[in-house]
Order: C-alpha cells, then sequence, then structure tokens
C-alpha cells in the first residue's frame, strides 16, 4: 500500500497500560520528527525484520559491551520485534548485565527460571532508586530507558523484576515492554529507525 499512503514507512506509539489500545501510523505523517529523535541505520535492511547494532548497555556509568572481549560488534545483533513481550539477550551478554545489576543495586537478589529463560528479582524493604540504563548503538547513539519500561514492582512480594531474561540467540531482541512510550518509526525507503521518548497516551489522541 505504499504508492497510496506516501511511501514505505510507518510508527506506532505503544501504551504501557495492554488494556488501552495503541496505534499505528502509516506514509504521511508517520514520521518520527522534533526534538530528542535517536535514528539509527537498519543493519541487513528486508521488510521482514528490523535489526540495528548495538555495542552495549549502559547500567549508570558503567558500561558492558555487548561482545565479552570488548570488541565493537559490527554484525546486527538486535532485532526490534513488538511481538516478544520482554526482551531477550544472549546469555553471555545476559549473565554480565546481571552481574553489573548486581554491583550497581546491591539488595539480595534472585534468579526465577523457566522454560529456559530466566530473569532476576531483587528483594527490597523501602524501594530504592532504581538505575538508569541505556543502550548504547554502534553509530555512537544512546538511547536512554525508563523504569516502567525495564522494572516491574511486585508490592506484595516486596520485589522488583528486571524484564530483560536470556536466550539461545546471539543476538538481543528488542521487545515490546521496552518499546512502551517510545514513538518508533522505521523508514524503509531511507533504511533506518528512529527512536524519540513519548507520552502515547497523549500522542494517540492526537
Amino acid at each position: 500500500m505504499a504508492p497510496y499512503v506516501g511511501g514505505k514507512k510507518f510508527s506506532h506509539c505503544f501504551m504501557a497500560d495492554p488494556n488501552i489500545e495503541s496505534k499505528i501510523y502509516f506514509g504521511n505523517g508517520s514520521e518520527v520528527l522534533g526534538e530528542g529523535v535517536l535514528t539509527e541505520p537498519m543493519a541487513e535492511p528486508n521488510e521482514e525484520q528490523y535489526k540495528l547494532i548495538i555495542s552495549g548497555i549502559t547500567i549508570e556509568n558503567d558500561f558492558v559491551p555487548f561482545n565479552s572481549t570488548g570488541t565493537m560488534n559490527k554484525k546486527a545483533n538486535m532485532l526490534v520485534d513488538s511481538g516478544t513481550p520482554l526482551s531477550r539477550l544472549p546469555q553471555d551478554f545476559f549473565d554480565r548485565v546481571i552481574t553489573q545489576l548486581n554491583n550497581t543495586v546491591k539488595l539480595e537478589s534472585f534468579m526465577q527460571n523457566g522454560g529456559g529463560l530466566s530473569n532476576i528479582y531483587f528483594n527490597y524493604t523501602t524501594l530504592p532508586k532504581l538505575p538508569t540504563v541505556a543502550l548504547e548503538f554502534e553509530s555512537g547513539g544512546k538511547l536512554q530507558l525508563n523504569e516502567n519500561q525495564l522494572f516491574q514492582i511486585d508490592e506484595k512480594r516486596k520485589a522488583f523484576c528486571f524484564m530483560m531474561m536470556n536466550n539461545t540467540y546471539n543476538f538481543m531482541i528488542f521487545g515490546g515492554t521496552l518499546q512502551t512510550d517510545f514513538l518508533i518509526g522505521f523508514d524503509l525507503d531511507r533504511k533506518v529507525v528512529s527512536f524519540k521518548p513519548t507520552n502515547c497516551a497523549n500522542f494517540n489522541k492526537n
């Protein structure tokens, strides 16, 4: 339908509340513009998968490289996939991110495992200031993530969960939860993906 809407481009702004519908925009008017936009080139561009290249994750001021050797990754290693709810990291990368989280948060933690997947929980008495986390791209771009995208608080259990899991693939999956409250645009003509922090509840009213 690209010839009828103004090109091979679309964007979406996912609501954090799954009970409220989100919206998707096609063609002209779907561009992600304005202050605070991060635009990254697609790696291995095609019309079925949208891949980018990340260099690692920063937790507070500490950088965890995607590759354990610390060398820059030059291959497509992050799949933007709204169909996978929780983001997933390759096991080696996941282990090093969890180690850094433990070093940063400094609370009693435990792993919850099931079906070959794991994620980490932290016990708390008083909810602490949660750490800042950002994705760093091979281009030098940095995507700051917010607490609601990254952490799920269980007040009854007095624990909070880091909402990234391990996987057996050699790439990261940037899942649907991390995509909430971002306006994310895919431009297949320019072969780029753009991110803009956005209050999707307000944006989708327009």
